[in-house]
């Protein structure tokens, strides 16, 4: 009967009949436009669900085998290598300037040589230490940013019948009528048009936030490979300001794991309260909130 065809989450109550949820989305309903509107809805709903995927996993970034010294496993550290080189015949150069000025009395002054040696130090130190602070850090971001993650996930004890749809199972339901969603005729093609509406704006969300994601990346290589020279720019009161747009880039490269992953887990949390409400609700209404528990997840992107 239909109240035992409810209570089973791998069906669905269709034109009374009870029938998989598979087989619930496979026709398209939309009349006369149905031979192009249903393969472009279901191949956008398709990519959708690819590119939010895509975007959660961009937000790790890792560095591959970060202990081998092998140009072919590790390039960054090979290319990281070349530039400390540069950077300590950097501090020869250095050390050469500050002995001459205390031989001669020319060029720098007393207290600027006693300001400068305990940077060239430290500076020193830390150019040949760069790379591994420098991984060391973006672990300590992953490991952040992921129990950020893990902890807001725990947080609602929210039990619910349904899974959330993905924008493709979704898109072929409502195409198939909505008859799975309790959408009527009378609002068939409003729902279609609505739609395409979350599809385009959520598509062009997820998009965006995987060309930053994908910028993080190669910006967190950079200053990787240039640690040591922002490390020697550190020594002199003049280049100072080199390191410390090194240093905020860097921070900020670090900081946007634990921020976005919030933004995800949030977002995940409140689509889930938004797919209980839709599954209280029933009716007509209910496809509009499972529609905005999956924009919800691209809106904060």
């Amino acid at each position: 009967n239909e109240e035992a065809c409810k209570k089973d989450t791998t069906k669905e109550w269709v034109d009374g009949k009870c029938v998989d949820k598979t087989e619930a989305g496979e026709t398209c309903a939309v009349d006369g436009v149905g031979w192009i509107i249903c393969p472009v809805a279901s191949f956008l709903g398709k990519v959708t669900d690819g590119a939010y995927s895509m975007a959660e996993s961009l937000l790790v970034f890792e560095v591959t085998n970060p202990f081998s010294t092998d140009a072919k496993l590790n390039p960054i550290y090979s290319l990281w290598s070349n530039i400390r080189n540069v950077a300590n015949i950097a501090f020869v150069m250095a050390f050469f300037a500050v002995i001459f000025s205390q031989a001669t009395s020319f060029g720098i002054s007393a207290y600027g040589i006693r300001k400068m040696l305990p940077r060239i130090v430290a500076a020193a130190i830390l150019v040949n230490l760069s790379y591994y602070l420098c991984v060391f850090a973006i672990d300590i971001s992953n490991i952040i940013g992921a129990g950020l993650d893990g902890l807001i996930e725990t947080l609602p004890k929210i039990e619910q019948q349904n899974e959330p749809d993905n924008w493709e199972s979704l898109t072929s339901k409502l195409l198939a009528g909505g008859a799975a969603l309790g959408v009527g005729a009378a609002v068939a093609v409003w729902a279609t048009g609505t739609l395409f509406a979350f599809l385009a704006f959520s598509l062009l969300a997820i998009i965006t936030a995987v060309a930053i994601f994908l910028a993080r990346h190669v910006l967190l290589i950079m200053l990787i490979i240039l640690s040591p020279l922002a490390f020697v720019a550190f020594i002199l009161p003049g280049t100072e300001k080199l390191f410390d747009g090194w240093r905020k880039a860097f921070i900020a490269m670090l900081v946007m794991y634990p921020l976005v992953a919030v933004l995800f887990a949030g977002s995940q949390v409140a689509s889930r309260v938004m797919l209980l409400t839709a599954d209280q609700a029933g009716g007509d209404i209910s496809w509009l909130y499972k529609l905005f528990s999956l924009a919800v997840l691209a809106i904060p992107l």
